[in-house]
């Protein structure tokens, strides 16, 4: 339940300006271009463009710079709700490549193989063959390009083009929602670090394409932005964070603020020097150029999946076809915070499951990968980015000693933070160079899972559930570490549980109470209205995981059984007119999303079938 930096870079980047798998779906048409007609009362705003490895978002800015910037919202995808699908279907083969439907819309697996549409920029680019080196995924690109220059780069163009075309229809929509005569008439774009202007004169044309807008134009209206900066300028601008970047400044005293940024393809960075408030404003300017290393928990799956067509090839002679890597990514995907070194939650074997039933199938079956093999492809992932974390950190603290300024200040923001491992490795550095521990940027702000209890023979009533819920899950602000406490409870028949959030679980003057034993129902809301019994036992064992996928997460739920233990993967996405994280898929009843969840619910002559997602009552939030 973590908030992605994505929205904060998306926002900071408009502040800145000062073998082949034949498609089984049928294609369509490649949108038109989106040509702008300016009326006489139109205003022209500003688009703010952050392109992951896994989403893109963007953001508008109103004309009355008193208004607050807008995320642009997804609400037919994304755990948050802000994130727009960036992959597509780049291997497949089509007739008719003009008329093919490259770009993949949905973020929902659909069983087909797709890959970051970011990548296609280091083939259209060119880029040197030693930054390619950095990046192990562009392997298959490469030798697609090699194979077939002209169609696979049409390929990767097109399927650029529909993404943002796709993007633009959806800020259009949200301009239509507040009946403002507004266009869009300048983008600000953040780039990674290690793109040149090779990089920024594709993304360039890419763009003015999609816009209908001629090279001059585009020229004029398009400018970009290292992704470390953007960040950066959030962090200075941003009310939340800024009094945490001068913290311990007098008048006059100035700081240096090291700045990470760890996505999902690279890490980049830049160091900043910042001058104490001086009014409303604060001075800063960046010290030294930007850097970055290919690294993060994308190269971390791409190695885990090669691992599993090695296993494939050595115990079966069969490679993998790319049904079956479609399959197994999304596997891989749902345990990489969990996977590496001193990862608490990490296993002693990874199993994956898949099943081929196309025409070229190879039917189903598992690949079993040791924690030793996962671990190294761990390492291989993120050695570059803390390696040069470490180089720069070091740098850090030899400065700060010899000019005994006030502590810099160490900023980490990024997905890749998410995988368990590399955060620790990355704090036992800062540690090691004896430094502040580093500032989170859209840290975890504390959430908590509890089962509630309604006892035998209480009556229907709002009182009639325990005012505690027995903690399940919750996130330790203070330790910045997820907890899953044991939750064993004696049960009789007739009981209910249920699964209740409180989403500021340890905060605000609840904290000031001191440590909390489990979730108040004053200011919690029901998660899952009904679970499942255990009538076989007298006692009732439950745990709760997760599966932080970048743009998706899946809740874990899982019951202690005389047999082996019942298992459910429950999806979760974020509703934005509760501001709830909630179970099941946007716009589908829960029953309907995890039918499993419910076979044999009601038990007892007297006990009726209740409760669904559609009316649970949402208690306020305190």
């Amino acid at each position: 339940m973590q908030r992605r930096t994505r929205q904060g870079k998306a926002a900071a980047a408009q502040r800145t300006s000062s073998k082949k798998a034949t498609t089984t779906q049928p294609t369509r048409k490649a949108a038109k271009p989106v040509v702008h007609t300016r009326g006489p009362d139109t205003q022209e705003i500003l688009m703010g463009i952050d392109l992951g490895s896994s989403g893109i978002r963007a953001t508008i800015s109103p004309p009355d710079e008193s208004e607050e910037i807008m995320m642009i919202y997804n609400g037919e995808d994304a755990a948050d709700g802000y994130a727009f699908s960036a992959h597509g279907y780049v291997f497949d083969h089509f007739d008719d490549i003009d008329s093919a439907q490259i770009h993949k819309q949905s973020l929902d697996d659909d069983g087909r193989l797709s890959v970051s549409l970011k990548y296609a920029f280091y083939i259209l680019s060119d880029a040197p063959k030693t930054l390619k080196k950095e990046y192990p995924l562009l392997r298959r690109m490469i030798e697609e390009d090699d194979r077939n220059r002209e169609d696979f780069r049409r390929k990767l163009r097109l399927g650029l083009v529909q993404m943002f075309r796709w993007l633009i229809g959806k800020v259009e929509e949200t301009i239509k929602t507040k009946r403002a005569p507004w266009r869009v008439g300048k983008l600000r774009v953040t780039v990674p670090s290690q793109w040149d202007l090779r990089f920024e004169g594709q993304y360039r044309s890419i763009l003015a394409e999609s816009f209908g807008w001629d090279a001059e134009t585009a020229h004029d209206r398009i400018r970009f932005s290292f992704e470390a900066e953007a960040l950066a300028h959030f962090l200075v601008r941003s009310k939340h964070y800024e009094n945490e970047a001068i913290a311990q400044l007098k008048p006059g005293e100035h700081r240096v603020m090291l700045v990470f940024d760890f996505g999902g393809h690279n890490m980049n960075g830049c160091q900043y020097w910042i001058n104490s408030k001086r009014g409303e404003t604060l001075n800063f300017f960046r010290m030294g150029k930007p850097f970055g290393v290919g690294s993060g928990t994308e190269h971390m799956v791409d190695y885990i999946l090669s691992a599993c067509e090695k296993y494939r090839i050595d115990n079966h002679e069969v490679p993998l076809s790319d049904n079956a890597k479609a399959q197994l990514l999304v596997k891989i995907r749902s345990r990489r915070a969990h996977y590496g070194p001193g990862s608490p939650t990490a296993r002693d074997e990874e199993t994956f499951e898949f099943f081929d039933s196309g025409s070229n199938g190879i039917g189903g079956g598992a690949i079993r990968l040791t924690k030793d093999i996962i671990d190294q492809c761990w390492e291989k992932a993120f050695q570059p980015a803390i390696e040069e974390v470490e180089k720069r950190l070091k740098a850090l603290a030899k400065s700060h000693k010899r000019r005994g300024r006030p502590n810099p200040l160490v900023v980490m923001a990024g997905g890749s933070l998410m995988n368990k491992a590399f955060g620790l490795r990355l704090d036992s550095l800062v540690q090691l160079y004896r430094l502040d521990p580093a500032l989170l940027v859209n840290k975890r702000t504390g959430a908590a899972i509890g089962l509630q209890m309604r006892q035998a023979g209480q009556e229907e009533g709002r009182g009639d559930w325990d005012n505690k819920a027995y903690l399940l899950y919750f996130y330790n602000v203070e330790a910045k570490q997820e907890v899953f406490p044991t939750c064993v409870i004696p049960m009789q028949a007739g009981d209910r549980l249920r699964l209740v959030c409180d989403p500021f679980y340890g905060q605000d003057e609840v904290k000031k109470r001191g440590p909390l034993r489990g979730i108040d129902h004053k200011r919690s809301y029901d998660l899952i209205e009904r679970l499942p019994l255990n009538p076989r036992n007298r006692q009732y064992e439950c745990r709760v995981g997760f599966h932080d996928g970048g743009d998706k997460m899946a809740m874990t739920l899982s019951i202690v059984d005389e047999f082996p233990d019942s298992v459910w993967e429950i999806p979760l996405y974020f509703d934005n007119g509760t501001r709830c994280i909630l179970p099941g898929k946007r716009g589908v009843p829960l029953r309907d999303a995890v039918p499993d969840l419910f076979l044999g619910l009601a038990t007892e002559e007297d006990d009726e079938m209740e409760g669904s997602e559609d009316d649970v009552e949402m208690e306020d939030v305190a």
